[in-house]
């Protein structure tokens, strides 16, 4: 049963980094929005963050992450202006499935 459990921790932390490395891809090429609340820069720097503990092995501030992740947070609102708003949705889907109990 342990083996199982590490497996799928292994997968969801695969899953998490994949989606989070599209979202930093697609908002290297996007404008900034007026609604956001943070700039593109401050949003790629925090997943950079998180990302780089997760691959070490270290503490991750899923509770952060998840909050860029908000109906009508940073990363939606940009990508409402950019023209992913639609993609957004089923990386955040992606995202909330591997971070469900964590956090």
């Amino acid at each position: 049963m342990f083996k199982w459990i590490t497996h799928r921790k292994q997968r969801n932390d695969q899953e998490i980094l994949a989606v989070l490395k599209e979202l930093v891809s697609l908002l290297k090429q996007s404008d900034e929005s007026a609604y956001s609340g943070l700039d593109i820069g401050q949003i790629i720097s925090r997943i950079e963050q998180q990302s780089s503990n997760l691959r070490a092995g270290e503490k991750v501030d899923y509770e952060a992450l998840k909050a860029l992740f908000y109906p009508t947070g940073p990363i939606q609102e940009i990508s409402i202006d950019n023209g992913w708003g639609d993609l957004f949705i089923q990386l955040a889907a992606r995202f909330d499935s591997a971070t469900l109990f964590r956090g």
